[in-house]
């Protein structure tokens, strides 16, 4: 995995984001936001000035790996831990697919599949379900279920 690095204001959670924090996740739920890795020449950490601040500093990260894991919660759970296994453990392609017994383009579907359920600046307002039998194909088109929790909302 190449070494990429966001910042909590870059957070989108896009495809190579989710993948990042799914890779991170240990240390984002313990608190601890990963260091970006630039070696700039200093040896001290800079100047420390008086900021106070209205959050402990494990919050955000706190909150990143909450969302994902929700939203990985809401998947299938054989979806979620492929998911795991490879981003998080580090296993290679064959070794999941041999493991759950699956094809390779069986595995491939559906890890690709619960990555972009995980995927969107908001949680998918559908379950998995119903987003892999009629939204995955099509995300920017609203269908009837969509239309109908928009409306739902409109009228409250």
């Amino acid at each position: 995995m190449k070494d990429y690095f966001y910042s909590y204001k870059d957070i989108v959670f896009n495809q190579e984001q989710v993948v990042w924090i799914i890779f991170n996740l240990k240390n984002l739920g313990e608190g601890y936001w990963p260091v970006e890795h630039i070696e700039s020449g200093y040896i001290e950490d800079g100047l420390k000035s008086l900021v106070y601040s209205n959050e402990a500093y494990y919050v955000k990260a706190v909150l990143v790996a909450a969302e994902v894991e929700a939203r990985l919660a809401k998947c299938y759970p054989l979806d979620a831990e492929m998911v795991l296994m490879k981003y998080q453990a580090g296993l290679e392609d064959w070794q999941i697919a041999v493991d759950k017994r699956l094809s390779f383009d069986d595995y491939f579907r559906r890890l690709n599949r619960c990555l972009r359920y995980c995927t969107g600046w908001q949680r998918k307002p559908c379950t998995y379900r119903h987003y892999l039998v009629n939204c995955w194909r099509r995300c920017d088109l609203p269908c009837q279920y969509h239309e109908m929790k928009l409306r739902k909302q409109a009228e409250k």
